[in-house]
């Protein structure tokens, strides 16, 4: 009862686009990788773990491993903890976003190769707009990207499940299966 139909999946040309936006995705979370380690460098220096903990020796690189709510963090001024926490927290949301949006390039960007990269593109403008509008201004300040993000997530998620429903051969090919199940 179930026969496996072997479909190859046409990867056209075009499908080079969507592995760059990829890339661009991953370079993107890279650079905010960086500029986390640029602000703990900026606070968590020498003189900063000789005030403050003159006890340590040699004092920990960069405050690891003091995420923003650990004993480092404690002896920043607020709005030196804000600085660190809005960097950390821009990198925290990318990290927990990035396999999503991967996925959905690469699985939707096999249907609609050009459709998907320019829309992937829409997402790191919008990642972007969320890190310096955050960084600037705090949690208030990331609405805009996050608006543009999750509307070009939505809209790739679409996209890549009419390309895989229609792949995967629809209603007709759904009630085959399911057909199938009941007379086995």
């Amino acid at each position: 009862p179930w026969k496996m139909q072997q479909t190859a999946v046409p990867v056209s040309q075009d499908y080079g686009w969507v592995i760059l936006v990829a890339v661009i995705v991953i370079f993107q979370y890279m650079l905010q990788a960086f500029v986390v380690g640029v602000t703990r460098s900026q606070l968590f220096t020498a003189k900063f773990f000789k005030r403050h903990f003159p006890h340590l020796r040699p004092p920990p690189p960069l405050g690891y491993p003091d995420m923003g709510s650990g004993i480092f963090a404690q002896k920043l001024s607020h709005a030196e903890w804000l600085k660190f926490n809005n960097a950390q927290r821009v990198h925290y949301n990318y990290l927990e976003g990035i396999s999503a949006v991967l996925t959905l390039l690469l699985c939707g960007g096999l249907f609609y190769p050009i459709f998907t990269a320019a829309v992937g593109l829409v997402y790191v403008v919008g990642r972007l707009c969320y890190a310096i509008g955050y960084m600037k201004y705090g949690p208030a300040g990331r609405i805009m990207g996050l608006v543009i993000i999750d509307a070009s997530l939505l809209v790739l998620l679409g996209s890549t499940f009419i390309g895989a429903w229609t792949f995967a051969g629809g209603q007709t090919r759904l009630s085959q299966l399911l057909l199938s199940l009941s007379f086995s």
